[in-house]
């Protein structure tokens, strides 16, 4: 088991430098397996396990993982991987074994930073040094031969990042798009619309007006035949045909075309210019009137129909009337409202794309946000361009980077409080481990006396009980970062009665003094204990034999105060910061004479974590410190 982590935790960090990984554990639990797989494992191996099996599971997930794509493309860019031929759209690019190599990289992590590091190991397969210019230059070369000089980016920091823009439609074009096809198909149906309609109004009209024309001509050619004279008792077809050639006169100026037909639908009169067929002739009967629209090669008419009673016999007048204005104005609108509508469109074009930059513009700000934080940039913000929800989700963003940036700021630290205390960890074993060697050593190469052989053995002794100290301290800090304890009702009293037994009934060479008042905490009372210990133990180290240490325990109206004050050495201000770290001791030499490895106060200030406290310090050099904590009172 890894100490303060698990394999879980380092799968996160492997999963990103995509090399094949096999989870080798003795968590056999089926939840345990899914769960790394789906972290990214190439395969899990159960303990106990055959070392020949684990060979043959090795070769296997390296065979799949040098198996790659045969054909590689970034934009015009064709890497034919088995071939090793490079094509830039049809021109073939020669490029050195390096070249290629790094083009490789660079075509699989589209859009990714890659490490200096990471490119001198995975191409050189050797040591990265950081004042080479070999990967400069090598990259300044791709640049040339593929045209890359904006694509081939350099990452600040970090190293390069192949920049490659994906196929994918902008917002701003789909929002464009979007308005002008919904404007489109809103003129154009509004349009049509209100064209037709004016010529269905306009059409109606002239079809009304050449119904009535008909009727008057109807009335008119029967009021001619009462004026035939009487000889006749039946209309003859040559006074048909006089009467008709008079009316047709008499609508000269009006274009009036008429035909007239006898009993039989024989056509006994044509006006010049009528060419209608004799369909609607066929269809209309005595009593009746009937019309349609017909288009001639002259144009449009409206063609009627109806029957006339003259001196015993049924007659049938024709007309045609000429509409072609109105078909003609019904094409101009047609052709006028066409092109009102693509300059609406192109007007409403200019004023959509600015609107659409404008409504985009937030997103493009979190864009380049991102990618500048992708890049390493943790302390760019967005800048906030608009108070609706895009603005409320730059603020968002921002708060995030905000926490994003204290974090990595806190991983930070924490990454280098891991190696001062590597360092100090490696530091305080180098010296017990140095005289013990020493001793052992001198113990079983010379024959020494009886004195000097105790002398060895004594000192080999006191060091291994200091490193089993250590050892021992080093386990309560991790327990305490790692347990979850129940905290309980306690007696502050029976607290204090065991630091009485412990020091003050013992001969320390001190002055204790203990004063309290009596109170109930919530605590898990060895922890506490442990820290009055290890508070009252430095206290003692810091001091002189014979100095005062005063232990006090005070009821406050927010909780509890315990304190420990000692008349020694105090502590700097500059360093009263660090006094908590593991390892670190404001006087080395003196701690160490006595014992200590400077890790009591880090094991204190993990286990008030746990109590939802802290230490706080008072100190002055030379006049001593004052070292305290509060616990919630439950009195």
């Amino acid at each position: 088991m890894l100490p303060g982590a698990d394999g879980y935790d380092v799968m996160e960090y492997i999963r990103p430098l995509g090399i094949p990984v096999i989870f080798i554990t003795a968590k056999y639990e089926v939840k345990n397996r899914v769960k790394g797989l789906k972290l990214g494992a190439d395969d899990y191996l159960v303990k106990p396990f055959d070392v020949v099996e684990l060979v043959a599971r090795v070769e296997a997930v390296l065979r799949r993982y040098n198996k790659t794509e045969r054909r590689l493309t970034a934009g015009d860019v064709t890497v034919d991987v088995e071939a090793h031929r490079v094509m830039k759209g049809k021109k073939q690019i020669e490029l050195t074994n390096k070249e290629f190599g790094l083009l490789l990289l660079f075509m699989k992590n589209k859009n990714v930073a890659l490490f200096r590091e990471t490119l001198y190991e995975k191409v050189w397969e050797g040591e990265y040094f950081a004042d080479s210019r070999t990967l400069d230059l090598h990259v300044q070369r791709l640049r040339k031969k593929l045209g890359w000089e904006h694509s081939l980016v350099a990452v600040y920091k970090v190293g390069y990042r192949l920049e490659v823009s994906d196929s994918t439609m902008k917002i701003s074009l789909k929002l464009l798009l979007s308005t002008i096809v919904v404007m489109a198909l809103a003129l154009g149906f509004s349009g049509f619309y209100f064209v037709n309609y004016v010529f269905e109004t306009s059409l109606a009209r002239e079809v009304g007006q050449a119904a009535d024309e008909s009727s008057i001509l109807g009335f008119a050619f029967e009021t001619a035949v009462l004026n035939v004279p009487a000889r006749y008792s039946v209309l003859p077809d040559s006074t048909v045909e006089e009467i008709a050639s008079q009316l047709e006169r008499g609508g000269r100026g009006t274009s009036r075309l008429i035909r007239i037909a006898d009993e039989q639908k024989e056509i006994l009169h044509t006006s010049d210019g009528f060419d209608a067929d004799e369909q609607l002739l066929q269809q209309t009967w005595t009593d009746t009137k009937s019309y349609r629209v017909i288009e001639t090669p002259d144009g449009y008419y409206v063609h009627t129909c109806a029957s006339v009673n003259s001196l015993g016999r049924i007659l049938y007048l024709e007309t045609m009337k000429d509409v072609s204005d109105v078909f003609t104005e019904r094409a101009m609108g047609f052709s006028l409202y066409r092109k009102v509508t693509l300059a609406m469109l192109l007007i409403g074009t200019g004023i959509m794309h600015l609107i659409a930059s404008l409504l985009t513009k937030p997103i493009r700000l979190l864009t380049r946000a991102t990618r500048r934080m992708a890049d390493g940039d943790y302390a760019y913000r967005a800048r906030q361009v608009s108070s609706d929800e895009l603005g409320q989700l730059t603020r968002d963003f921002n708060d995030m980077a905000n926490a994003l940036e204290e974090n990595i700021e806190k991983l930070e630290e924490e990454n280098e409080a891991k190696e001062e205390f590597m360092g100090a960890f490696a530091h305080e074993l180098k010296t017990p481990l140095t005289a013990i060697i020493g001793y052992a050593d001198l113990l079983r190469s010379r024959k020494l006396d009886e004195e000097k052989s105790f002398l060895s053995a004594n000192y080999i002794y006191t060091e291994g009980k200091r490193l089993e100290a250590m050892s021992f301290r080093l386990l309560d800090i991790i327990v305490a970062k790692k347990e979850d304890v129940d905290l309980s009702q306690v007696r502050t009293a029976e607290i204090f009665e065991y630091l009485w037994s412990m020091f003050a009934e013992e001969n320390r060479g001190m002055q204790f003094e203990f004063t309290y008042d009596d109170g109930v905490v919530w605590a898990e009372v060895n922890l506490i204990k442990t820290v009055l210990v290890n508070l009252i133990d430095n206290a003692c180290k810091a001091s002189e034999a014979g100095s005062a240490i005063r232990v006090r325990g005070r009821k406050l109206d927010t909780g509890y105060r315990f304190e420990v004050e000692d008349e020694g050495i105090g502590i700097p201000v500059r360093e009263q910061r660090k006094i908590t770290k593991a390892f670190y001791m404001v006087d080395k030499s003196r701690s160490r004479s006595k014992n200590g490895a400077g890790l009591g106060l880090a094991l204190c200030e993990e286990i008030l974590k746990i109590h939802h406290s802290e230490l706080t310090i008072q100190s002055e050099q030379g006049k001593g410190s004052c070292i305290g904590f509060t616990l919630e009172d439950n009195t």
